[in-house]
């Protein structure tokens, strides 16, 4: 299949349920680009079915983009939106970082408040046991919210945090925008794994079990992360990337460039 590069948006799924990817990430290739077409693509999300959701910042809105590239508009009343997450049971979930709230969208679009009180929510993810992750950078904290919206501190004290990831042992790995990438585990013990990258971004995504891949806001990559401290460039040649998100089967990555509007796709795993 040729991919395109489309109008949509970014998150997380089931974060140690994808392949290992095994391929040289230098070996990585674009699928297509459309430039200038978002306003400040913030937040990507994948659904099942391979259509991706993107969340414009500074348009207060959220489209979809369907498998054969069909845009529609899915709603302009989420203020400022960032994260954005699709969940196991393919339900919505959007930051707005200016309201202070999750919101989870109806099946018409119609945004409902979810989890309120945050401070500046960024980057939303589904943990190991399905719930919400809530990367919420005025808080300094990532937050469990089940499916109530009843929230959980999960890690605080953080530089920062912008976006998260669970693995299957309860260790969250948290992109901090002022710098670094940390580790916490269940016990939490903090651990930082690198400070190479200036502004690690809200796309963070699971690369198997012992790694991330981190968009850095500050640069013009995507880097890859292992647990272990590991850093390495993945994507190269982008525009201040912000958002990514990763296909419910793992073989492709899409990225939202905050400089020049674009949301950019490629094959990445065993298949390419």
């Amino acid at each position: 299949m040729t991919l395109r590069y489309i109008i949509a948006a970014g998150s997380l799924a089931a974060i140690c349920s994808g392949p290992t990817f095994a391929a040289e990430p230098a070996k990585l290739r674009g699928e297509g680009s459309v430039s200038g077409t978002f306003s400040s693509p913030t937040g990507l999300a994948y659904d099942s079915g391979g259509g991706l959701y993107v969340t414009e910042w500074s348009a207060n809105r959220v489209s979809h983009i369907d498998s054969n590239g069909v845009t529609r508009l899915v709603t302009d009343k989420v203020r400022s939106p960032s994260g954005i997450v699709v969940g196991p049971d393919e339900t919505v979930y959007v930051a707005s970082y200016s309201e202070g709230v999750v919101h989870r969208l109806r099946s018409d679009g119609v945004p409902e408040e979810f989890v309120s009180n945050l401070r500046t929510p960024a980057g939303l993810s589904i943990g190991r046991d399905g719930s919400l992750l809530i990367a919420d950078r005025g808080l300094n904290q990532i937050l469990r919210a089940d499916a109530s919206g009843s929230k959980q501190v999960l890690a605080q004290g953080l530089p920062t945090p912008v976006g998260v990831v669970e693995f299957a042992d309860g260790t969250l790995v948290i992109s901090n925008f002022a710098g670094g990438v940390v580790e916490v585990r269940a016990d939490g013990v903090q651990r930082e794994l690198t400070k190479r990258l200036g502004a690690p971004a809200v796309g963070i995504v699971a690369d198997g079990s012992d790694a991330v891949l981190v968009p850095d806001y500050s640069g013009t990559s995507v880097w890859r992360i292992t647990r272990s401290g590991g850093a390495t460039v993945l994507i190269q040649d982008l525009q201040s990337p912000v958002a990514m998100a990763r296909s419910k089967s793992g073989s492709e990555l899409a990225v939202g460039n905050w400089g020049d509007g674009s949301v950019r796709r490629y094959r990445y795993g065993a298949a390419r």
